[in-house]
């Protein structure tokens, strides 16, 4: 057995049984089950580790191979009556297995520690009723002792954008930032009014601002350019139709619509002296250059301004919001998840690396760590874990496991980092690591798409060569149309060809990629032709979406079921609707709340007039 292992493991590959057998293997070896922690993100998956662990035994028991694979890996021979021993100990210490989610491992250190972390003894996990309470009781608090400034936090807050539904957006937005207020401190939200932050040489954008006087010559200019070029059209009606975009936007002042024109982001990429691009070529009239260069820098300022603005006035209502919250929580005697896992966080940090105080009151220690879908942990749920790792992989006898696949990282709206676990291998000292590609799910065909979009994807040459297909562009390369977050991704990408396992290899497959034409996308007009009943460009996917389905309902002989994937619950509704006008039945499987029904909505407006 390797002492410190991390996996890398693709779907469908057998993360659970791999993690059950290490288990057993540890049982194998006379390590008593207290002293083993096997976790994992969910309750549901930590469930189906526990029942892995205890089937595993049950079929290790009568199936010579497996019992064989254990003995293998546990360094030792194990007879079927052996075996029988380590499932009897298993079932009747079920109550010593600590089989459990990162939430309730982090709930039972709580529970431990509940004075030195702050709490009342008897705290509880809040509901989310009365959460929602506290919330909104937090929000109103905080508009009310900022109400000269309500208006411009919120306007702020949502970027000078008009909403709607004003309380849910505000709500939305509160819980969006939360979680970022409580990770970085004042320092992090101010630093934008830090010119040291601007990359060395680079003029401060604050700097980059012009006086009226400026502007006023500028915008002269380019009007100057407009006749002239009207007197000569020849070859530069391109150029005409750009200058005629962005200067009714320098006339009223219009800085922030301004940045957003393909031609005065090319100025600004320009500044330090690099070619304009238009049309993806260098632009040919060179006295445009530097007044273009100048009015985009100044637009910049302006966008800059508003971001520091923006930035601090988000951090005021946040400072006041989370103040408020958290301590209607604590006099409440509640908790959310996170803030189980925040406070326990902080506790851990204070403890220095000394696990022993954790040790004693929990009853035992715990010298084999076993994660799984480690790829979705937060950096909160990092800070607790790290010192449990340096102590399960420094040690003599003790042992640690992981797995996990950055590729299947879902969980980045509850905070997941999947860059933490890539950074294991650099933390944890002696870790072997192990990849597992061969997929016991999928039929061949489907891992043959899988291969195709990604393996290739990843092979793509990041140098100056252009591809034929990089976005019709000519002469761009894909790479260079990324930003520089994305460039790095790009440049990292690992990705490992899938391949079936004996026993899919033989399952029945198919795939096939379609893409909605720009033509439909962009049509409002409903079917039927009737522009009266026209909707949004959401809706005309989604009906062609339900076209796509139902073409497939009927091909597949109307027996098959079908599923769809939505990023988010939002759009369900629309697309159930669409599909049951077609005739086929639907099930929503997503929680989605009354609220999303049109008719509710408007019964909803009704209560709010009488």
């Amino acid at each position: 057995m390797k002492s410190n292992l991390l996996i890398r493991a693709s779907a469908g590959s057998g993360k659970t049984r791999q993690l059950s057998l290490r288990y057993l293997e540890l049982i194998a070896r006379g390590v008593p089950i207290p002293r083993i922690l096997a976790s994992t993100f969910t309750k549901k998956a930590t469930g189906e580790i526990l029942n892995r662990i205890l089937l595993t035994a049950a079929q290790a028991c009568r199936d010579d191979a497996l019992r064989s694979e254990l003995a293998q890996n546990a360094d030792r021979e194990i007879s079927p009556e052996e075996m029988q021993g380590i499932m009897r100990q298993l079932v009747t210490g079920l109550n010593l297995i600590r089989a459990c989610s990162l939430d309730s491992f982090f709930q039972k250190i709580a529970s431990c520690f509940p004075y030195e972390i702050g709490l009342k003894l008897g705290w509880k996990i809040l509901d989310e009723v009365d959460d929602a309470h506290l919330h909104w009781d937090a929000i109103q608090e905080t508009l009310y002792q900022n109400r000269k400034n309500t208006q411009t936090l919120i306007r702020q807050l949502f970027k000078g954008e008009n909403k709607t539904a004003l309380a849910d957006d505000i709500s939305s937005q509160i819980k969006n930032l939360l979680s970022l207020k409580r990770e970085a401190d004042e320092n992090a939200w101010k630093a934008l009014m830090d010119p040291t932050i601007w990359v060395p040489g680079e003029k401060n954008p604050f700097g980059w601002f012009l006086n009226e006087a400026e502007i006023v010559e500028i915008l002269d200019f380019l009007e100057n350019e407009v006749e002239k070029i009207n007197e000569n059209p020849n070859g530069k009606v391109q150029i005409r139709n750009a200058l005629n975009k962005i200067i009714p936007k320098i006339r009223v002042n219009d800085w922030i619509g301004l940045a957003n024109e393909t031609l005065i982001q090319h100025a600004f990429q320009a500044r330090s002296g690099g070619p304009l691009l238009f049309s993806g070529r260098e632009l040919k009239i060179e006295e445009l250059r530097s007044p273009l260069i100048r009015i985009a820098c100044h637009s910049a300022a302006v966008y800059f301004r508003l971001m520091q603005e923006q930035v601090l006035a988000v951090y005021e209502l946040m400072d006041g919001y989370s103040a408020y919250y958290d301590q209607s929580k604590l006099d409440a005697n509640g908790l959310s998840f996170d803030d189980v896992t925040r406070y326990t966080a902080e506790f851990i940090e204070k403890l220095d690396g000394n696990l022993q105080p954790i040790f004693w009151r929990m009853n035992s220690s715990i010298d084999h760590l076993l994660l799984d879908e480690f790829q979705d942990t937060s950096l909160n749920q990092w800070r607790i874990f790290l010192p449990f790792g340096k102590y399960c992989t420094e040690g003599n006898g003790r042992t640690f496991f992981c797995v996990g696949d950055i590729k299947q990282a879902i969980y980045r709206w509850r905070n997941g980092r999947s860059e933490i676990f890539d950074a294991i291998e650099n933390t944890f000292p002696n870790i072997e690591q192990e990849s597992s590609n061969t997929s016991w799910r999928s039929a061949p065909e489907i891992l043959r798409c899988v291969n195709r979009l990604f393996y290739d994807a990843a092979k793509n040459p990041a140098d100056p060569k252009p591809e034929p297909f990089a976005c019709g562009i000519e002469g761009v390369p894909f790479r260079s149309l990324l930003d520089s977050t994305a460039q790095a991704a790009w440049d990292t990408w690992q990705f490992e060809a899938h391949k079936a396992s004996p026993k899919s290899k033989n399952y029945p497959g198919y795939w096939e990629l379609r893409t909605m034409c720009e033509k439909d996308r962009n049509d409002p007009v409903s079917e039927d032709g009737d522009d009266d009943q026209s909707t949004s460009a959401g809706d005309a996917q989604l009906k062609w979406v339900a076209d796509q389905i139902a073409e497939i309902h009927r091909n597949a002989g109307n027996c098959h079921r079908i599923g769809v994937l939505f990023r988010r619950n939002t759009k369900m509704p629309q697309l159930a609707r669409f599909l049951r006008e077609k005739g086929i039945p639907v099930s929503e499987e997503g929680n989605n709340p009354l609220t999303t029904s049109t008719a509710v909505r408007l019964l909803l407006s009704l209560l709010c007039l009488m």
